[in-house]
Formats: structure tokens, C-alpha cells, sequence
């Protein structure tokens, strides 16, 4: 069987990702500091409870989540996500800038965003930044 690359993959088995550019969009509006992804972590569980097949560790570490796939014996794989934003206030104009102004460990009322940039390096972003 000849090996497929994945551009080759995604195209011959397209899939609806208007749910993920949603809950994309609604993390964006709706970003938290370090240690303060109360709101972040809970729709987290909740869209992978959804999904019915994960196992779903909460409160790891404060609001650290783990979804557990379970695929028979065999090697676990680990993919790691962040779900903290930064103390930067969001300039980009899109509809769904986030406009959260938060207080940091500090005390000090700071604006916040998702501002990493990992997002932006997706395969999803073309589609989710139209």
C-alpha cells in the first residue's frame, strides 16, 4: 500500500470543523491568566466528555486537565496543550478579540490574551482566520 502524505490524508477525508472554529473563537474571547483557567478548563472537560471516549482528569496541579484515550495494550502517546493566555492587550481587530481585563497575581488590573502565536503556526489556521 503506497504511504499517503498528510495534505493527501486531509483532502481525501474532509471534515466539518465548525465546532473547533467555534470553541476557537470562544477561547479567544474568553482568555485567563496562568493558574486562573478555571473557565478554560471546564470547557475543556466538557468537550471532551462530548466526545464519550476520553477519561477525564481534573484539578491536576490546580486547573490541569487530562483526557485519557484508551486504545488497548500497547505504547500511550502524550500531547501536551497550554491554556493560559498573557497580560497583553489584544490589538488585532478580529470579531473575536478578546476584550477580558483580569487582576494578576500581583494585584494589578491587566488586560489579557491568547497571544502566544502557537495557534497561528496550526494546519487549522487558514481556516479558522479567514
Amino acid at each position: 500500500m503506497a504511504q499517503h502524505s498528510i495534505q493527501e490524508l486531509i483532502a481525501s477525508n474532509p471534515i466539518d470543523l465548525t465546532s473547533y472554529t467555534e470553541l476557537y473563537k470562544h477561547f479567544h474571547l474568553h482568555p485567563e491568566l496562568s493558574n486562573q483557567e478555571k473557565e478554560t478548563s471546564e470547557t475543556c472537560a466538557v468537550y471532551l466528555s462530548r466526545l464519550g471516549d476520553f477519561e477525564i482528569h481534573k484539578h491536576i496541579g490546580g486547573y490541569g486537565l487530562a483526557g485519557v484515550l484508551r486504545n488497548g495494550p500497547g505504547q500511550t502517546i502524550l500531547i501536551r496543550g497550554e491554556m493560559d493566555a498573557l497580560p497583553v492587550l489584544e490589538q488585532t481587530g478580529l470579531s473575536y478579540s478578546s476584550t477580558v481585563t483580569t487582576i494578576d497575581p500581583s494585584g494589578i488590573k491587566q488586560p489579557v490574551m491568547h497571544a502566544c502565536g502557537h495557534d497561528s503556526s496550526s494546519p487549522l489556521a487558514p481556516m479558522l482566520h479567514p
